[in-house]
């Protein structure tokens, strides 16, 4: 197996994500698991930009299908321990957050929805540098569905150490 996909299976096995291609679900996941895994430090040299489902890497597409093919070999190196200390403070941040979150009650959002809601909201607010009112107009125009959550995605988001906390 290639480095850089024995690389992306190992990021992608630290944080519980299959490399599974079979639904768009599972591809979404993958996407921003990746962005989020990069955005906290773990050098995987993948370029996003934004598309209709947030972040996307049309390399890393090109290599989950390939790591897809390949998943039968095993796999008997481990990250650095750097990055799977980076990986396990994302980790609790990937899945949805606790019934007793403020989710909006309209909304029921599956894994791949939160993946895509923190990743495209750390987008427009890390990468585009948009203030919280210009991300939350973009997300209500390309995501109407995700924007209501959005101020929960800035706190996971701002507590995974993702987004820097407001200036007083």
């Amino acid at each position: 197996m290639e480095q850089r996909l024995l690389a992306l299976s190992l990021v992608l096995g630290e944080l519980s994500v299959d490399v599974n291609v079979a639904s768009v679900e599972n591809r979404k996941v993958m996407q921003k698991a990746v962005y989020l895994a990069q955005e906290m430090g773990v050098p995987l040299g993948y370029r996003f930009n934004w598309y209709v489902m947030g972040p996307y890497s049309p390399g890393l597409t090109d290599d989950y299908y390939q790591a897809a093919t390949e998943n039968g070999a095993p796999v008997d190196r481990a990250l650095l321990g750097v990055f799977r200390n980076r990986l396990e403070t994302l980790k609790p941040f990937l899945d949805l957050p606790d019934s007793g979150s403020p989710l909006s009650d309209a909304e029921n959002l599956s894994r791949a929805d939160w993946l895509e809601l923190l990743a495209s909201w750390h987008f427009l607010r890390a990468k585009r540098k948009l203030t919280r009112d210009d991300a939350r107009k973009k997300m209500d125009e390309a995501k109407p569905r995700l924007a209501p959550n959005a101020e929960l995605a800035e706190g996971a988001l701002r507590d995974a150490g993702l987004l820097a906390a407001p200036q007083s």
